[in-house]
């Protein structure tokens, strides 16, 4: 029964790059079931409750700052800071969660960091999974969360508990970029706060935090709203530090989630577009914008460029189907009267937001207010403010953008899907649910600054914070889930399947080997000398007339045999072990070196990469101490001179 649950549990929470889902869930055994059978789940916190006091005592507190200093006005950003706080009390429970991915990447993320230590400024290699025989794990899955591990780790935290922190993290500076890009676009600070506060509690923001653990989309929350905030401050200042901003803000977009950073391109230019200048810098904002996207993919060329080179030697992508949640998903959760958006096998509801909806639906009424008889009716509630002509062209972009992407993730978009190559990859088309909470609190801030009394705009974000209590936190932990008994079982994880397994072996024939290096044919002596996760020295010595010798890693492009420091010809299509390195020497002894090296386009993406990333320093730097340099975009066309 409990081998029946965990199973379900994990075949909703795969891991996004595997393109065999039902497989996939083989690898929880070691995860989650191992330690089950050691010990009993301890029962979970009644965390309604305790979210509740939490909540009333926050909103008490600040009645009392009110009431102590009256004639202090209470700045709405440091209210969202103390609100965003509310949904993060349970990341702080010991020990990892019964559903998610969080023990997954915790079992990434360790290879990740061994491999740094070895010096790997770009890891690649896993030694560990596929039962000790390795594979490029990290070509094909986002690294910036791993290396944001590795940084809390260094500075003391558990892998657990670093993975935890960049939760945390990622949450509070989701709602500090939202309101910074609505506050500089709109120039309203309840329209910012709105905004922070709907894409903060958007259901699926808590689900990707708290169920799913999904890392890689958790960071995109992050940092989406900072690639537009930069693009804004770049439309108003040319300057270098803007530029290399944005490059920098999209750059790691693309090393957080490739599938959003791909969908976000579309919108980022279209954006751009809305952003013209009416002055006579056209020219020169083209250049910095068309600038600005060149250094952002030459700056990540270190990944994206290997990763499509590369891929046809995988089966990352050997499956293309997009699954689609039905429509009514969108609109409905069906647990706990709508209000719980896991049910109690693991599954997941896709939800939008019951109060998301009912806002861009009022929102279209902004187009309409100013008509005759309507307006007399709304008055009541909106200003008699219009929108001025730059929110305009804003709203009607967000909204557009808005309906093909909920278009997008319906049944009927499949041809769509399944002509565009690149969107093969993205298996499941409710994730573009992360834009449409990110485009739909948009549309609801635009709408709360033409609300005529800010108190209605403030009880309805109380309103969408309150009716998500129920899902601010996993509801379970597992307490003997620690870094130990994660690393002790490395070499378990992960046995069968993979992102980036290779195409010349078959995983279900792989067994743990019993040798770094064997000899199948001929007499010999091999005496390991020195082993990291990609340089295997070997002292060798051949008793007979010729011996063949294989190497217990699995090739992929890079592996290359040295004997005697120079490159030696090897084979890895032999129909007895195919995808392992195999190579014959003559009677002698030999020093032997299996090294995993880089491929040309490895080493090509990856100079270009730390090439602009040094020539990004140095005009940032220049940008710093030269301010003089940039020069000022104006929206407003010069005034004419009086003679």
């Amino acid at each position: 029964m409990l081998k029946e649950k965990r199973r379900k549990l994990w075949m909703i929470n795969v891991n996004p790059f595997s393109a065999h889902r039902i497989q996939y869930v083989r690898c929880h055994r070691v995860i989650l079931v191992y330690t089950y059978r050691m010990c009993s789940m301890p029962e979970p916190y009644n965390m309604v409750v305790i979210s509740a006091i939490i909540t009333f005592g926050l909103v008490a507190a600040l009645f009392v700052y009110r009431y102590i200093f009256p004639k202090k006005k209470l700045k709405l950003f440091f209210v969202l800071i103390l609100l965003s706080l509310l949904p993060l009390w349970s990341i702080l429970r010991p020990g990892s969660y019964e559903s998610g991915d969080l023990a997954i990447h915790a079992t990434f993320a360790m290879p990740f960091f061994d491999s740094l230590k070895e010096g790997n400024v770009v890891p690649i290699w896993n030694s560990y999974f596929l039962q000790g025989n390795g594979y490029p794990l990290y070509a094909f899955t986002y690294p910036f969360p791993y290396y944001a591990i590795s940084l809390f780790h260094v500075a003391g935290f558990s892998f657990i508990d670093s993975i935890k922190a960049l939760l945390i993290v990622s949450f509070i500076g989701s709602g500090v970029g939202i309101y910074a890009f609505v506050k500089k676009e709109l120039q309203s600070d309840i329209s910012a706060f709105t905004a922070a506060v709907f894409y903060l509690f958007a259901p699926y923001h808590l689900i990707d935090m708290h169920f799913r653990v999904a890392l890689g989309e958790t960071i995109a929350f992050m940092i989406l709203p900072f690639c537009f905030f930069m693009l804004k401050n770049m439309s108003k200042t040319l300057s270098y530090k803007n530029l290399m901003g944005f490059a920098f803000a999209f750059g790691l977009l693309i090393l957080s989630h490739q599938a959003i950073a791909l969908i976000t391109l579309p919108l980022l230019l279209m954006y751009a577009a809305t952003l013209y200048p009416t002055n006579l810098q056209k020219l020169r904002y083209t250049i910095f914008v068309g600038a600005g996207f060149i250094l952002t993919l030459a700056l990540t060329l270190f990944y994206w460029l290997p990763l499509l080179v590369e891929s046809k030697y995988t089966n990352i992508l050997s499956a293309g189907t997009i699954e689609f949640p039905t429509m009514r998903e969108f609109f409905y959760s069906p647990w706990r009267w709508g209000f719980l958006y896991q049910g109690h096998q693991g599954e997941l509801s896709f939800i939008l937001g019951y109060i998301h909806w009912i806002g861009i639906a009022l929102s279209l009424l902004l187009l309409i207010k100013n008509k005759g008889h309507i307006f007399g009716i709304l008055s009541k509630f909106f200003s008699s403010k219009s929108m001025i002509y730059r929110e305009k062209v804003l709203y009607a972009m967000v909204l557009g953008a808005f309906i093909t992407l909920f278009f997008m993730t319906q049944k009927v978009s499949q041809p769509i899907w399944t002509s565009i190559t690149l969107l093969h990859g993205f298996q499941f088309s409710y994730r573009l649910l992360l834009l449409l909470a990110f485009l739909s609190s948009i549309l609801i801030g635009i709408l709360a600054k033409y609300i005529k009394r800010p108190t209605i705009v403030l009880v309805v974000c109380a309103i969408t914070i309150g009716i998500t209590i129920l899902n601010w936190g996993n509801r379970k932990t597992v307490l003997n889930v620690t870094d130990a008994t994660i690393r002790a079982n490395l070499l378990q994880s992960f046995t069968k399947v993979g992102p980036g397994r290779t195409v010349w072996v078959d995983t279900d024939m792989l067994k743990p080997p019993k040798t770094p290096m064997e000899i199948t044919q001929g007499k010999a002596e091999i005496t390991q000398t020195y082993r990291t996760s990609t340089t295997h020295r070997y002292t060798v010595r051949v008793d007979s007339d010729t011996a063949i010798l294989k190497e217990n890693t699995l090739y992929f492009p890079g592996w290359t045999v040295f004997v005697d420091e120079r490159s030696y010809p090897m084979s890895f299509t032999n129909a007895s072990s195919p995808g392992f390195p195999m190579f014959s020497l003559l009677r002698g002894k030999y020093d032997v070196e299996v090294k995993f090296v880089d491929t040309p386009v490895r080493f090509f993406s990856k100079r270009i990469s730390f090439g602009v990333a040094l020539i990004m320093l140095e005009l940032f730097l220049f940008s710093v101490f030269r301010p003089h340099s940039a020069k000022i975009v104006s929206w407003q066309k010069p005034p004419r001179s009086r003679r």
